[in-house]
C-alpha cells in the first residue's frame, strides 16, 4: 500500500469520526479503500449516514461492536485516527482515495486482460471487458428509496421544465408524431429503427441526429454503411434542399444551387461522425470517451453489420451485442439509437413491420426501450414516396403508426410530416 493512499485513507475516516461532512465521502464506496480495517469503518459510517444517524466515534464504534465489527477495527485505532487526521479540506482527501483505488482497478483489469490475451482471447475483447470492469467499479452501489425518489423527481422537474418551454423530455427527434409519444431521446434508453430496404431508415437516423444536434444535444454517428463524402453529401440535401443525386453525379446545377450561407449552418453543431468502428468492443469502449466529451445520443447504423458479439450463431451475437448496448447506455447516461433490417419473411410479404420482424433478432425487441417502423406503401421508381412510421414499442407511452403516411424524397433524403396533427390508426 502506498503511503499516499494510506495517509488519504486515514484523513477521511478521521474527518468523518470528527463530524465532517458526510456530503463530502458519500461518492466513495467500501472497496474504494485498500485496508480491510478501513473498509469495514468506512461500511459502518455509510450505514449511519443511510439512516440519517449522527456519525461520531460514539456511534460508530457502537455500530462496529452490534455487528461484531468492533474488534476488527479497534477503539484505540479509531481515536487516533480522529486525533491525527488532517486539516485539509476533506474533499481533497477523498479525490486522492478515489484516484488511488482507480489506480489499483486499472492495474488489476490490464493484468487480467494480459492473461485474456496471453490465452488466445482476441486484444480489443480483452480490452473492451477492462474498460467495463473499470466502468463498473465507477459505478456506485444500491441507493435508498429516498434516493430513488429523489432521482425520480429530478427527471420529472427536467422534463416539465423542456416541455413548457416548447421541448421534450430527451433530444428531439424532429418528427412531432415520435417527440410527442416518446418524449424524445432520452438517457439510458435503446431505440431500434427498423425497416426494409428503401424504406429510409439511415435518411431518418441522420435526420433526426442532425435536429438534435441543432438544438445542442451532443450526437455521435457511428456509420457502418456510408463514409463521410456521403453522409456530408446527404447531410448537405437535407438541410440545404438541394439534390443529393445531383451532388453525387457531379451536375453543375447541384453546387450552382448551394446556399453557402445553409450549409454553413450545420458545421458548427455538436455532432460527431464515426465510419471506422466495426467491432462491438470498440464501440463499447468509445462509449465512456463519448459520454465524458458531452454526447448524449449515440446513433449506430446499422446493428447487423456490428462486428463481434458472444454466440455460436447469429442471432445470439446480436442479442449479446444489445444488452452490452443497453448496459452501456445505463450506465453512461446515453441514448444509443440502433438501426436495423427485417426478416426475410416481411421483406417477401410486403407489409407492415412488427416486433417479431427484426432480423436476426435475438433479445432486440427486449432490449429496446423504443422500437420504430418504416414502411414505404408504393413500390414505384419515383424519388418522393409515401413513407409509414409507426411506434411498435414504447416503455413510457404510446404506441401505434400514424394515421397518415409522411413523405419521403429520395432526393433530399428528408422526412417531411403532415401539417396537421397526427393521430393513431
Amino acid at each position: 500500500m502506498s503511503d499516499v493512499a494510506y495517509q488519504a485513507e486515514r484523513d477521511v475516516l478521521g474527518q468523518l469520526l470528527r463530524g465532517a461532512d458526510w456530503s463530502e465521502a458519500r461518492v466513495l464506496c467500501a472497496d474504494d479503500f485498500e485496508r480491510a480495517d478501513h473498509r469495514l469503518l468506512y461500511a459502518a459510517i455509510a450505514e449511519l449516514a443511510e439512516d440519517d444517524a449522527p456519525i461520531d466515534l460514539v456511534t460508530v464504534g457502537e455500530r462496529l461492536e452490534a455487528t461484531g465489527r468492533l474488534e476488527r477495527v479497534g477503539w484505540e485505532y479509531m481515536g487516533v485516527l480522529a486525533a491525527d487526521a488532517s486539516l485539509a479540506p476533506i474533499e481533497t482527501r477523498v479525490s486522492l482515495v478515489r484516484r488511488e483505488s482507480r489506480k489499483r482497478s486499472a492495474l488489476v483489469a490490464l493484468a487480467a486482460a494480459q492473461r485474456a490475451v496471453m490465452g488466445g482471447e482476441d486484444p480489443a475483447a480483452a480490452l473492451a471487458n477492462a474498460a467495463e470492469a473499470l466502468e463498473g467499479r465507477e459505478t456506485p452501489g444500491p441507493l435508498s428509496m429516498a434516493a430513488v425518489v429523489e432521482k425520480g423527481l429530478e427527471a420529472a422537474d427536467l422534463a416539465a421544465s423542456r416541455s413548457r418551454m416548447g421541448g421534450t423530455a430527451g433530444a428531439p427527434t424532429g418528427i412531432p408524431f415520435v417527440d410527442q409519444r416518446t418524449g424524445g431521446f432520452q438517457p439510458g434508453r435503446v431505440w431500434v429503427l427498423a425497416g426494409r430496404p428503401g424504406a429510409g431508415k439511415s435518411a431518418f437516423a441522420l435526420q433526426a441526429s442532425i435536429h438534435a444536434a441543432k438544438r445542442g444535444h451532443g450526437v455521435a454517428l457511428v456509420s457502418l454503411e456510408m463514409g463521410a463524402p456521403e453522409l456530408g453529401i446527404r447531410a448537405i440535401a437535407q438541410h440545404a434542399g438541394v439534390s443529393a443525386t445531383m451532388l453525387t453525379l457531379g451536375d453543375p446545377r447541384g453546387i450552382e444551387a448551394l446556399d453557402q450561407a445553409r450549409v454553413n449552418e450545420l458545421r458548427p453543431i455538436p455532432l460527431r461522425v464515426d465510419t471506422e468502428t466495426h467491432q462491438i468492443a470498440d464501440l463499447l469502449a468509445g462509449l465512456a470517451s463519448l459520454s465524458r466529451s458531452g454526447t448524449r445520443v449515440v446513433v449506430i447504423d446499422y446493428l447487423q453489420r456490428v462486428v463481434g458479439g458472444e454466440g455460436s450463431k447469429r442471432h445470439e451475437q446480436l442479442g449479446d451485442i444489445t444488452r452490452r448496448l443497453k448496459r452501456a447506455a445505463l450506465r453512461h447516461g446515453l441514448c444509443v439509437v440502433v438501426v436495423s433490417s427485417l426478416n426475410r419473411e416481411n421483406e417477401r410479404d410486403k407489409r407492415r413491420p412488427g416486433l417479431s420482424d427484426l432480423r436476426e433478432s435475438g433479445d432486440i425487441e427486449y432490449d429496446a426501450d423504443v422500437v420504430i417502423g418504416l414502411h414505404r406503401t408504393g413500390l414505384d421508381d419515383t424519388p418522393a414516396y409515401d413513407v409509414e412510421i409507426g411506434i411498435l414499442k414504447n416503455r413510457t407511452g404510446r404506441i401505434g403508426w400514424a394515421r397518415e403516411p409522411f413523405s419521403f424524397d429520395a432526393r433530399y433524403q428528408r422526412f417531411m410530416e403532415p401539417a396537421y396533427r397526427q393521430g393513431a390508426a
